[in-house]
């Protein structure tokens, strides 16, 4: 059975929504986002809940989605060093704050502009969507015309089984690839390490192969415990909560499996 991510079902309503408006006007519909110079085409967007305010994100490409999605929240780190230029409105009630956010794709970092709360109208916030419009210009290197009319998220469902709390296997192995990681020791990292890990290692020399694993092992987590997530065949996302250098963390882990054994091939934290 073919499962479906539901927030990729937000994208495809969203662009539905888009060509049904420019079916009924008889255009393109108004996707057109021009900032500092950069023009851009609106080609996904996504509403969520940020604290007691909306925040409504263009970007330039389509989000990935499982990616957003591995953590189980939607939040601003999620939109950012997408690789593209991005625009979020954030909504205050009914209205729209007195700024816009606009991210000129990896690296850069926020410009917020305090012209004219006129610029966004919304047509409705109400029974978890909201739908409005943006039209917008200041001098003749900055304008935006957009419609929006989306649902509002929180969390972003992920796909699979849920995990015990200890995450169960994918949770044990999780654990025991921290457990290596901090000793340092070359023979217990490959021991635990995704086979083309474990290749790169091999094919380093020496002094390489001691800077990857000082690099895998740069602070390292300490008493890292599992707290639950999600398994889908292969795959599992295992969350944890741990701390480093003092500070209290949560993140989540991804592992696959080879030929019966789980693997961590990446980590994403927050604080």
């Amino acid at each position: 059975m073919t499962r479906v991510n539901p927030l990729d079902l937000l994208a495809c309503a969203f662009l539905t929504t888009l060509a049904g408006a420019a079916q009924r006007s008889g255009r393109r519909g108004r996707r057109n986002v021009t900032l500092d110079g950069t023009r851009w085409v609106v080609a996904d967007a996504i509403a969520r809940r940020d604290g007691d305010d909306i925040a409504v994100v263009f970007g330039s490409m389509r989000f990935d989605r499982k990616s957003i999605a591995a953590d189980g929240r939607i939040d601003v780190f999620d939109f950012m060093g997408l690789g593209g230029p991005t625009l979020t409105i954030r909504m205050e009630d009914d209205r729209p704050a007195n700024c816009f956010d606009s991210r000129p794709g990896s690296g850069g970092g926020s410009a917020c502009d305090r012209d004219d709360r006129q610029a966004v109208v919304v047509g409705r916030n109400a029974y978890g969507r909201i739908a409005g419009a943006i039209e917008w210009s200041k001098r003749s290197d900055t304008a935006i015309g957009a419609d929006f009319d989306l649902p509002v998220v929180t969390r972003a469902e992920r796909p699979g089984t849920p995990l015990p709390v200890d995450g169960g296997e994918p949770g044990k192995a999780m654990l025991a690839h921290f457990a290596a990681l901090a000793t340092g020791n070359l023979s217990k990292i490959r021991a635990v390490s995704h086979p083309d890990r474990v290749a790169m290692l091999d094919e380093a020399e020496a002094s390489d192969a001691r800077e990857m694993i000082d690099a895998m092992r740069a602070t390292p987590p300490t008493g890292v415990s599992a707290t639950g997530g999600v398994v889908d065949d292969d795959t599992a996302l295992v969350d944890f909560d741990s701390t480093r250098e003092g500070q209290a963390f949560s993140g989540t882990a991804e592992l696959v499996r080879v030929e019966g054994r789980r693997y961590v091939i990446g980590t994403s934290t927050r604080n």
